[in-house]
């Protein structure tokens, strides 16, 4: 735990220093702390100048606002094209054949709101530790799934190890295109989730995450319980009820949730509850919500990215949550463009999406059976007898 403790104060320190920075280096600076290696002069170079310009300038018109609830930093994205930002994000939700078809997970109306805890922090898993960086790989879809599965079977296992997402990007299939077609051209969590409960999931050993197109060579094993290699635990997964903040705030009790969101405005992030989210939203990202809480009477909610621990708050970000739960479910708009961020083929002229940022409108939940049930019963099953 050491090293990794170094590890994450050598990121934070990095990225501190980048935002100390923010109103005052100049474009050679930044070329110089970023290691990039246009030649000065050229026209990259050039175009590069002018994105840092800009963002620079929205960077210091955001911390110029004395009532703001979050800070803008220059970071290692500040001097990307919006297409090389897009495949940072680059998910899109499926249609109902994508969803999972069994019995709902979720309780009562009554038994969630009697329930919910006032605060939820999943950042103290293993997965939170060591955020992973997507790379160039529209791959959001299979990180957040890996490490939404890697945080279940800690919690309800104690049991700490990785999944793989480069075995999602190579094997997950995608023939409706939901969420592009396929690997690093984006698909969606719930088709990941599907492909595990039929094929089961690597380890982050066996296949290491490489952040490009390969050949699928699955392992064959499975998570689900009663076939393979079971000790994960998980029994099943759900997509949430669209656009509701209760049923999501419940589930996040049993452990992170898989979500969607509109991230283009996220970039420039680097520390406090941010709020610059308008209503009408196109969701383009998944990521995975590890809690809630409140902060200088600011309620918001905790995500965790796939940009690296140098971006933002030690790779997470707080999104403004309302005051009571009826005011996230109001706070709705319209995404007119479900092509390029949501859909499955036919694309749909629009949807509604709520919640800032439209983070409530696609979420996915696992479901882990108990770690004292599952042992119980495999040794009524004669596993434990057959695995020693």
């Amino acid at each position: 735990m050491s090293s990794i403790r170094q590890v994450l104060l050598l990121n934070l320190a990095v990225a501190t220093l980048a935002a100390k920075l923010s109103h005052t280096v100049s474009f050679e600076q930044y070329v110089d702390h970023y290691r990039r290696d246009y030649r000065a002069g050229s026209d990259e170079f050039l175009r590069r100048q002018e994105l840092f310009h800009l963002r620079q300038q929205e960077v210091a018109k955001q911390n110029s606002n004395p009532h703001r609830l979050w800070t803008a930093a220059l970071n290692h994205f500040t001097d990307r094209t919006e297409n090389e930002l897009k495949q940072r994000r680059g998910w899109r939700h499926t249609g109902p054949d994508g969803r999972n078809s069994g019995a709902s997970l979720l309780e009562t109306h009554a038994q969630r709101r009697e329930s919910l805890r006032e605060a939820v922090d999943w950042r103290n898993t293993s997965s939170a530790q060591n955020v992973v960086d997507q790379g160039s790989c529209g791959s959001c879809w299979a990180v957040a799934t890996a490490a939404m599965l890697q945080a279940h079977t800690e919690i309800h296992m104690g049991d700490s190890r990785s999944f793989s997402a480069q075995e999602l990007v190579n094997c997950v299939p995608n023939p409706h295109e939901c969420g592009g077609s396929g690997g690093c051209e984006g698909a969606t969590v719930e088709l990941a989730m599907k492909y595990v409960q039929e094929h089961g999931l690597s380890t982050l050993d066996q296949t290491p995450y490489s952040g490009v197109d390969e050949k699928c060579k699955a392992s064959g094993s499975s998570l689900i319980e009663g076939t393979g290699t079971s000790l994960s635990g998980l029994q099943s997964w759900e997509t949430l009820p669209s656009n509701q903040a209760e049923p999501l705030m419940a589930a996040l009790q049993r452990g992170p949730v898989a979500i969607s969101a509109a991230a283009a405005n996220w970039f420039s992030y680097s520390t406090g509850v941010f709020n610059s989210c308008e209503k009408d939203a196109v969701i383009d990202h998944a990521i995975l919500m590890v809690g809630y809480g409140k902060d200088a009477g600011a309620n918001y909610w905790t995500v965790q990215n796939s940009w690296s621990n140098l971006w933002g708050e030690n790779g997470f970000i707080r999104i403004k949550r309302g005051n009571t739960i009826q005011e996230d479910d109001d706070y709705c708009g319209t995404d007119s463009r479900p092509g390029d961020g949501i859909a499955c083929k036919p694309y749909p002229d629009s949807v509604t999406v709520c919640g800032q940022c439209g983070l409530l409108y696609d979420s996915v939940s696992p479901k882990f059976a108990n770690v004292a049930m599952l042992q119980s019963r495999r040794k009524q099953d004669g596993f434990l007898a057959r695995s020693q």
